[in-house]
């Protein structure tokens, strides 16, 4: 079984619900993504997630997960209750939620991999705003002492979004507090982290590996 299924498995329980009982995923698009394989090997972010929609709002835990190219995005509530959750496997992409969402899972994977996957820039930029690519979208970025403030993807109309890095991204600091300003949809999302791991694929399934094999020796 994947990591990333047990990780799954694990929060359900946890969370008093029984996986069985969820209604089916149902399969979305989201564009703009970073490709499969280029995602990181291994990251998990746990994090508090504050939204801002008109006059909705609101704050809530959450998690992300990105195990050798697969993605899984979780919400959770008191008692680490399933709110939500979005798993992305190459192309394919599925979403369950236990409530309509302000936001549809489309938006928020897509502005998961906008705060946490577009990849910064390693050696750092030179102070000052730069063009960059990451599948097939354009945007600009500014950089500050060596480390990256502020992204803008344009949105048309000069309207777009806008995130900023609050302490300064830079390739060898974990995940910062970031803000994201969606201009032409009107909402913010504002992200504090408190939890960061991050390796390699390899790494971990040497992990995995020792772990059955002290369980494969542990007496009866």
């Amino acid at each position: 079984m994947k990591r990333a299924a047990r990780w799954l498995l694990g929060v359900c329980v946890l969370g008093g619900l029984a996986c069985a009982s969820s209604p089916a995923p149902e399969a979305i698009v989201a564009r703009g993504l970073v490709p499969a394989g280029q995602l990181p090997g291994d990251l998990r972010v746990e994090h508090r997630l504050s939204f801002h929609f008109g006059k909705r709002g609101g704050a809530l835990e959450a998690v992300l997960q990105v195990y050798c190219g697969e993605v899984m995005v979780m919400g959770l509530g008191p008692m680490r209750q399933r709110l939500f959750w979005i798993r992305q496997r190459g192309d394919d992409i599925k979403a369950w939620s236990q409530r309509p969402w302000p936001l549809p899972p489309a938006r928020i994977l897509l502005d998961v991999h906008r705060i946490f996957l577009y990849p910064v820039a390693d050696p750092p930029l030179a102070d000052g705003v730069h063009s960059r690519e990451v599948a097939t979208v354009a945007f600009e970025e500014r950089w500050e002492q060596g480390q990256l403030v502020e992204r803008a993807i344009p949105g048309g109309a000069a309207r777009g979004i806008r995130i900023r890095f609050h302490r300064g991204a830079s390739p060898r600091a974990g995940s910062v507090p970031a803000t994201l300003v969606d201009e032409r949809l009107g909402y913010r999302l504002e992200v504090e982290p408190h939890r960061y791991r991050r390796g390699t694929c390899e790494e971990d399934e040497l992990a995995l590996r020792g772990v059955e094999r002290q369980g494969s020796l542990a007496p009866g």
